[in-house]
């Protein structure tokens, strides 16, 4: 049923409609502050930690503040 529904949505609308955008990391810390902190929910198997260190060493971070929750 899925795939009959995406190629509705794509002879529709177009393909963009149905490809999750790219996750742009530098201008989710611009829109982040103090109050509203970069959240992420992630997959079983994902681990953006490298993408994490890259990005700080790059901002002239030696560290990342993180709260890490397990449920």
């Amino acid at each position: 049923m899925l795939p009959a529904i995406q190629s509705f949505i794509v002879e529709s609308m177009g393909q963009k409609f149905v490809e999750p955008p790219t996750f742009d990391l530098a201008l989710s810390y611009r829109d982040s502050s103090f109050f509203t902190p970069l959240i992420f929910v992630l997959s079983p198997g994902a681990d953006p930690m490298a993408t994490l260190f890259k990005f700080a060493e790059g901002k002239g971070e030696s560290t990342l503040h993180m709260l890490v929750d397990f449920m």
